[in-house]
């Protein structure tokens, strides 16, 4: 068992080595040259924290206790947005329906696990970043992350205007409910664990999403109404499309693919593991 956990430690650690500077491609994410180049606006009035509530655990073997923080970035005057999320273990849930740009409800037992969470306004772009401190420390228990109820971010963001969504995870349990979302950019990057990804429903504009993962399985819920094009390296994955079909040697499109104005394009580079595209 120690020599399979060093195993995914050693390819946890490469993961984040490589893919630790995977951001936006169409943005300039360097918040000190931005702070430098740019006249930079702090809405420090539209970021709160709501409430903050400790409760028991009421397991008798764990003797933390859990706390639990809300937070809410309200509506500004940005166009845009940039959300980026780096969360090291646990379970992650992020959906449409956020009143203002975005809220989030935030569990841990750790204080060395206490999301940091901000929001900047750079001109009409306004950046919501959220992150643990040290994966690396954090994953060093990754054999607990699966479903942990005790270290948990669900964040609600809003579908009033166009975002860019980064996400780096560790050791997670990852489900994304991003039907409605003005999406132009979704990257994301997963060491290890489950990760759902629902895109389905009408979407308005094309955009591009980016998966990399290491390790576990993941499965993706496509549009039928709009067009889809997967690109998806062979790997050492195993890999199942519903109802698409292979336009080339390198590439599955959806049925509408041929005649769509919006598109939405998918690459996905995963390691090992399994990955699953359904289309509803």
């Amino acid at each position: 068992m120690k020599g399979f956990v060093g195993f995914v430690m050693i390819i946890i650690g490469s993961f984040f080595a490589t893919s630790c500077g995977f951001t936006s491609t169409t943005e300039n994410t360097n918040f000190a040259t931005k702070a430098e180049s740019a006249e930079k606006e702090t809405a420090t009035e539209n970021y709160e924290v709501e409430t903050i509530t400790e409760n028991v655990n009421k397991e008798e073997s764990r003797e933390n206790i859990i706390k639990e923080e809300i937070h809410e970035i309200k509506e500004d005057k940005a166009k845009k947005l940039e959300v980026l999320l780096y969360y090291g273990a646990g379970y992650l849930n992020v959906s449409n329906g956020a009143k203002g740009w975005a809220e989030g409800t935030f569990k841990y037992e750790d204080v060395e696990v206490k999301p940091d969470v901000s929001y900047d306004l750079i001109m009409d772009k306004g950046t919501i970043t959220v992150k643990q401190p040290d994966k690396a420390s954090i994953l060093e228990d990754f054999n607990d992350f699966s479903g942990s109820q005790n270290n948990r971010w669900d964040i609600h963001l809003t579908d009033k205007i166009p975002m860019d969504l980064i996400i780096n995870a560790g050791a997670t349990y990852t489900e994304l409910d991003l039907r409605g979302l003005q999406l132009n950019i979704l990257n994301i990057n997963s060491a290890i664990g489950e990760l759902t990804i629902d895109l389905s429903g009408d979407w308005e504009k094309s955009f591009d999403v980016t998966l990399k993962k290491a390790m576990g399985s993941t499965k993706i819920y496509l549009p039928s109404d709009v067009g889809v094009k997967i690109n998806s390296n062979k790997g050492f994955q195993s890999t199942n499309f519903k109802r698409l079909f292979s336009n080339t040697d390198d590439f599955y499109v959806n049925n509408t693919y041929e005649n769509a104005d919006v598109i939405v394009n998918i690459n996905t580079i995963l390691t090992t593991g399994d990955i699953e595209f359904i289309v509803k």
